[in-house]
């Protein structure tokens, strides 16, 4: 999934390369995906605590939440955002979904290094408002950058920049409530799974 991720991120640069190149879009995906994609390699050579506590299994799935991730925001990021039948809605809340389970996988080894006790409602709790604050920090980098370079990541071509903020968020939220119950339904044997890769 490493492999695949990093030719699904720079085939999209590529393409709005060759295309009229959106410098929102080229330099996101030709040089901040591929360092986020990275890190969790890059933290198991650095981090031995980390290397000592899980599996090539944890990064196998680690690897797989972010391809999925970025397989929903290629489409949206060339062709779809543009064509104006609101992808992003649909975006705010899978990707809000997905999210919430990898942060999840990411965070359970960090707990057994610190020696905490896995609690299901600590940790969905401080998993959704980590989340549902970083919608936020989203929202307001897209509009900053739009604002100070110039960029359009803040722009629908159906509606207005306030509607679309409200939509981004709406839509995100209801993704990491939804994540929020099924985790919570299924917490017996995804934990069993997740803990199998520790």
């Amino acid at each position: 999934m490493f492999v695949y991720s990093l030719a699904l991120v720079w085939g999209a640069g590529l393409i709005e390369l060759f295309t009229p190149a959106r410098m929102s879009v080229l330099v996101p995906y030709v040089f901040i995906f591929p360092i986020l994609i990275l890190a969790p390699r890059l933290i198991l050579v650095i981090d031995k605590k980390f290397k000592e506590v899980v599996s090539s299994e944890w990064l196998k799935q680690v690897e797989v939440f972010i391809f999925l991730i970025l397989a929903f925001n290629v489409p949206g990021s060339l062709v779809f955002h543009d064509l104006g039948f609101q992808y992003d809605r649909f975006l705010h809340f899978i990707v809000a979904f997905l999210a919430l389970a990898l942060f999840l996988i990411l965070w359970l080894p960090v707990m057994k290094i610190n020696g905490e006790r896995i609690e299901k409602k600590r940790i969905l709790i401080m998993l959704f408002f980590v989340l549902f604050f970083s919608l936020f920090f989203w929202e307001m980098f897209q509009f900053t950058s739009d604002q100070i370079f110039g960029t359009k990541s803040f722009f629908d071509v159906r509606q207005s920049i306030a509607r679309d903020f409200l939509e981004d968020i709406l839509f995100g939220t209801l993704g990491l409530i939804l994540g929020t119950i099924y985790i919570n339904k299924k917490w017996n044997s995804l934990l069993k799974t997740l803990e199998g890769t520790l």
